[in-house]
């Protein structure tokens, strides 16, 4: 089984069109160059493009796979 630890590395964020959120840890995004990856026009996310959500948001942007890893062992 294997354990998510909160780490002092930022992990880059890469999000779709749609606005899902996932980063470089294997599986919280597509494959890079994957059907689901062009389909989804996913990219990584910008300095820029994190603050500007944040501001949106009132919180900084992060994976969601990440967030419900973190929920989950609480």
């Amino acid at each position: 089984m294997t354990t998510h630890k909160a780490s002092a590395t930022i992990r880059q964020l890469l999000w779709s069109e749609d606005g899902e959120i996932g980063c470089s840890v294997p599986t919280h995004a597509p494959f890079l160059g994957s059907d689901t990856w062009w389909r989804g026009r996913w990219r990584v996310m910008t300095l820029a493009e994190r603050v500007q959500l944040a501001a949106e948001i009132d919180r900084d942007p992060e994976c969601e796979s990440c967030a419900a890893i973190a929920r989950n062992a609480r």
